[in-house]
């Protein structure tokens, strides 16, 4: 009976494991997740995005709560831009979205013109259902 539930406790860690996003491990990683979803909220409203170095800053000088709940206002913020947006507005948002999910759950980040248009050269009903996926699977690991 023991090794079942050793084998049972094994695969059902797995199943989390794999199910959910990875956490970023560092504060860095979060505060430069931070400034890419800064900037993918201020292009979907047609506003310049700002210095990373600005938004890293301000997450550093805060508690690792306060910068997800200002990651969460961004996202609630923006949300309702994406449906209206200009395809470049988009893809340029989707770039900096993309980025801010590489580098919170996979520790990485890719470049920025490429993940335009790589967006650029998909349909918008594809490139739209990768932002709305990405919005909630940020969403749901941020609160």
């Amino acid at each position: 009976m023991r090794k079942f539930n050793v084998v049972s406790a094994l695969m059902l860690t797995c199943f989390v494991i794999s199910s959910a996003p990875a956490q970023a491990q560092t504060r860095v990683a979060l505060a430069e997740s931070y400034a890419y979803l800064v900037n993918a909220s201020r292009v979907i409203r047609g506003k310049s995005p700002v210095a990373n170095k600005t938004s890293i800053a301000w997450a550093n000088r805060r508690k690792t709560r306060a910068v997800k709940d200002a990651m969460l206002r961004e996202i609630r913020v923006s949300q309702s831009y994406f449906s209206s947006a200009s395809s470049n507005n988009a893809c340029q948002a989707y770039a900096y979205l993309k980025n801010t999910r590489y580098r919170l759950f996979e520790g990485r980040s890719q470049s920025h013109s490429g993940l335009v248009n790589t967006c650029l050269n998909m349909d918008e009903p594809t490139y739209r259902q990768e932002i709305d996926k990405d919005l909630s699977d940020l969403f749901g690991s941020l609160r």
